[in-house]
């Protein structure tokens, strides 16, 4: 059966009152179409309020899948619903369900199919609105509301089908244009603003009945409270109302950037512009330009007049576009973010085009001397857009262009994919000298979406002229130009270019002398991966696309130094910067650090590190001494293979060499190397990820004559980890095998959580080790209940040797995991260990550990202990106050003092404390 639709025949009018007291909605709907099919069977409507009332909706699993825990752990109070009276399809009373698995997709099966005609639908329901601490939407606080998709509509026809989408908190709600009439009655304390034209309002009783009507539009906003302080304005025959609202800026600053805004719409001749406006900051939190908000807000980089004029064109180009084009907002994400990041590139181009996004804080002279050597401090911000994108290639994380909207990540849905698209609008307009103007009206005309607006696109933009650039669109596969041969004589300079996945696009080539760009040759596409042979002026370097018109994934090989043996100069900078082409960056900085042997260290730390990953990086840690007196330290090489076109998506080499002393005037000396792959699911969204580890390390320690000790040694070993870590289920496994001229065992180690609805976490973790073989009497390298020995030197321990004092308090979660000391902790055999916990209140937990440990000829024992755990941050900074275990009640015992038996976990790596607030945006 086809349903042939008139996408301009939809009415929907409402009566709507606004119980501020119980945070109700109490609507009374009609939903008017034409239907022009023979025989229509089924309706579905959206009802995106209701996605807010099971903590098992779409919408629920989407958030923790962001790790939101917020709507979880929320109550049933503080989240929304939809509760419905009836639904009527012509005055007869319909049958409906809820779909599913959508709990805010509404299905409504017709007895008697309807003929063409008009379809009247009427419906009385109320609507309970969450809090909008979940998504933004919602109560904001007492008697404030931001209101959008509350109301229930018909679900989106494109091609005779309806669109399906659950709301996934992604701004994609299938809707067709319609007219919209709405009678909204609030309390007469309560000012009410809205993206519909405002026809009439009347007060009575202490109420007030505001009437909105709107023709062709899709979405209805509105910003209710009794607090509200919008600007209004009346520009170009367009009443705008505005709450964006930013400290000391005049009145008359912000009504010229929106002139400045309303004439840059009025040059895209394909996008029409409503009468009414509504710009709310609530609505640019929702979808930020994360251009502004680079740098962290108390440094005020930018002026606060740009910033407004930045955040009302953001919000405003988004809303137009959705507004002015047939989309299906999740298919065709790829073009309507595209689209979004390309006007705004072109908009900081033309009217801001040397806007740097250092820009206020270099007017400070002080900071201006410190940060003018840095590359930072030269970027300009119509170039974020290109780091933006560069910084997930980079990372192996980027994803295809065309994919849904919810199947991206989150730092690819808001920042990655626009950015790729909207720079890759860019590149083939003015590649090929088209107009975008153009492409906009067919796209509108055709009411063009899905693999139809793809067709038209590669039409258009001519993408069959360039060889396998269709893999850049469809697949992972990044761009990177590079010179593969380069020749120099006195009057020529011979070169060869090439793409690592040998995509042709047309490419320039900067020639320098003396720091400046004197010369820029542009190439076709067929110029890739052919012979080039320049006349030589003297030129000192040679730069691929100067201008950077699309991302790459390594630009550092765009850049050759002619003379000097191709060696480009070495420069040192203090602070971490963004990558310079045209030279080797050392990065450096003081570092202090502490352990009870060496005191306190004082050195500095020497990288590589750029803001975007390297394929091949190095960190050298040299310290002094201070109780030792003498040097110590550390180096490390890292070598990243990334494969963008199979789930085996990294295979790195690394190297790393330490000296530090590991007891009073005892030094030790490590020498490691590893090679591992690393394996992750097509689906970037899925956390599950697997590795393969082979090590190899050399330890060599200055005897200590007092023990019997074996200095030097040789570990290797084969590593497999898996793991799969979630907001609310975490697990990891673990399986190792180490082998040994003096020892050789496996044990695996699993850890697994899960956060319940009352936001306590319950935890289970399992240990089990045992020994093939063991050629020593040391219990060195055996199994410990309590307290690795740390014979790889692995662990952050300030006092490995100690047996007592506060350095032995020290807690490391591996092997055994116990909290209390024993005596004879050691095993030679077996050792099987469980640690549980469960929370008790906020971030006390309790904990309990069970153990069977065994030694060869030795009967096993079982052990137990169990205590309080003070999560102060978990996994980086943790308390452990033992109560009861094998030897009893702990609070009094007399054989040692209670403060003596507390242990104490303490992580003060940054890079480890930094994945607490990466994890939700990769």
């Amino acid at each position: 059966m086809k349903f042939s639709f008139s996408q301009e025949s939809i009415d929907y009018s409402m009566s709507a009152s606004l119980l501020s007291e119980t945070d109700q909605l109490i609507i009374k709907q009609k939903i008017r179409f034409l239907n022009q099919s023979d025989l229509l069977e089924n309706i579905y409507l959206n009802d995106w309020a209701n996605s807010y009332s099971s903590t098992k909706s779409p919408l629920a699993d989407r958030l923790v899948e962001e790790y939101t825990r917020s709507f979880y752990l929320s109550a049933k109070s503080k989240r929304g619903n939809t509760l419905i009276s009836n639904i009527y399809i012509n005055g007869i009373k319909a049958k409906w369900k809820r779909k599913q698995n959508n709990l805010d997709i509404i299905e409504i099966n017709i007895d008697k199919p309807l003929n063409k005609g008009i379809v009247n639908i009427d419906l009385s329901y109320i609507v309970k609105l969450p809090s909008s601490k979940f998504t933004g939407y919602g109560k904001i606080k007492k008697n404030q509301y931001f209101i959008e998709n509350f109301f229930i509509t018909l679900s989106k026809f494109v091609k005779n089908k309806q669109i399906l989408n659950s709301n996934l908190d992604l701004e994609e709600i299938p809707i067709n244009e319609s007219k919209f009439s709405i009678d909204l009655k609030t309390d007469k304390n309560l000012n009410v603003f809205s993206s519909l034209n405002l026809k009439n309002f009347e007060s009575e009783n202490g109420e007030v009945v505001y009437t909105f009507e709107s023709n062709k539009i899709k979405q209805v906003i509105f910003l209710i409270g009794d607090d509200l302080n919008l600007n209004e304005f009346d520009l170009n025959e367009k009443l705008i109302n505005i709450n964006i609202e930013l400290k000391d800026l005049k009145l008359e600053t912000k009504k010229s950037s929106i002139k400045n805004i309303l004439h840059f719409i009025d040059s895209i001749d394909a996008i029409d512009q409503p009468s009414k406006i509504l710009i709310t900051d609530e609505k640019y939190s929702k979808r930020p330009f994360y251009g502004l908000s680079i740098m962290p807000t108390f440094l005020n980089s930018f002026s606060r007049s740009f910033e407004y004029e930045i955040k009302m064109l953001s919000v405003y180009l988004q809303f137009l576009i959705k507004e002015n084009f047939n989309l299906d907002s999740r298919k065709d994400y790829w073009f309507e973010s595209g689209l979004y990041y390309y006007l705004m590139l072109k908009y900081l181009k033309n009217k801001y085009p040397n806007k740097l996004v250092l820009d206020e804080i270099l007017k400070q002279p002080i900071l201006r001397f410190f940060l003018k050597g840095y590359q930072i401090s030269k970027l300009k911000s119509a170039d974020l857009f290109l780091h933006f994108h560069e910084f997930m290639v980079r990372k192996n994380l980027h994803q295809e262009i065309t994919l849904p909207k919810n199947e991206l990540t989150r730092y690819n849905e808001q920042i990655g994919i626009p950015s790729q698209n909207g720079l890759l609008f860019n590149y083939l307009i003015n590649s090929f000298n088209l107009d975008m103007n153009e492409f906009l009206f067919i796209v509108k005309k055709e009411n063009l979406c899905g693999k139809e607006l793809i067709d038209k696109f590669e039409n258009f933009f001519k993408i069959s002229e360039l060889k396998n650039f269709n893999h850049y669109l469809n697949k992972r596969n990044s761009i990177d130009l590079f010179f593969e041969k380069i020749s120099f004589e006195k009057d020529s300079i011979e070169l060869v270019i090439k793409e690592k996945n040998n995509i042709k696009i047309p490419f320039k080539v900067s020639l320098f002398k003396k720091n400046s760009k004197i010369d820029i040759i542009d190439f076709d596409s067929n110029d890739v991966g052919k012979k080039i042979v320049i006349q030589n002026k003297d030129y000192q370097y040679l730069e691929i696309n100067p201008d950077r018109d699309l991302p790459e994934f390594n630009r550092n090989n765009n850049v050759k130094r002619i003379g000097s043996g191709g060696l480009k100069k070495i420069k040192f900078s203090f602070l971490k910067d963004i990558e310079d082409p045209f030279s080797n960056q050392i990065f450096y900085n003081p570092r202090l650090n502490f352990n009870a042997y060496d005191g306190i260290l004082i050195g500095t730390r020497l990288n590589n590190k750029t803001i975007k990953s390297r394929p091949f990086i190095f960190v050298a840690e040299p310290f002094y001494s201070t109780r030792e007196r003498t040097f110590v330290g550390s180096f490390s090489g890292l070598f990243s293979k990334y494969n963008e076109s199979s789930n085996y998506y990294l295979k790195t080499f690394s190297f790393s060499s330490a000296t530090y002393h590991y007891d009073q005037s005892l030094r030790y000396r490590s020498l490691g190397t590893s090679f591992s792959i690393f394996k992750r699911n097509k689906n970037l969204r899925d956390n599950r990820k697997q590795a393969l580890v082979f090590s190899l390390q050399y330890v060599n320690r200055e005897k200590n004559t007092l023990q019997d000790l074996s200095p030097d040694y040789n570990v290797g070993s084969v590593n497999y980890i898996y793991s799969n870590k979630g907001a609310l289920n975490y697990f990891t496994l673990s399986g190792k095998s180490e082998f040994s001229s003096k020892f050789g065992k496996i044990y695996l180690t699993t850890d697994y959580r899960h956060l319940l609805k009352s936001g306590r976490q319950l935890s289970l973790r399992l240990f089990a080790g045992k020994f093939f073989w063991k050629n020593t009497n040391s219990a060195y390298f055996d199994f410990a209940l309590d307290r690795p020995t740390d014979y790889l030197f692995q662990y952050q321990y300030l006092g490995r040797s100690e047996q007592t004092g506060i350095y032995s308090q020290q807690f490391i979660f591996a092997e055994g995991g116990f909290k209390s000391k024993f005596n004879d902790p050691y095993s030679n055999d077996i050792l099987v260990t469980i640690n549980a916990g469960f929370g008790i209140w906020k971030w006390l937990e309790g904990y309990f550990d069970f153990g069977l440990i065994k030694n060869k000829n030795e009967n096993s024992r079982f052990l137990y202990d169990s205590g309080l755990r003070i999560n102060i941050l978990p996994d980086y900074l943790e308390l452990f106050f033992p109560l009861y275990n094998s030897n009893g009640f702990q609070l009094n015992d007399d054989l040692s003092p209670y403060s003596e038996k507390i242990r104490f976990l303490l992580t003060l790596q940054p890079k480890t404390l930094t994945k607490l607030f990466t994890r939700k945006w990769f």
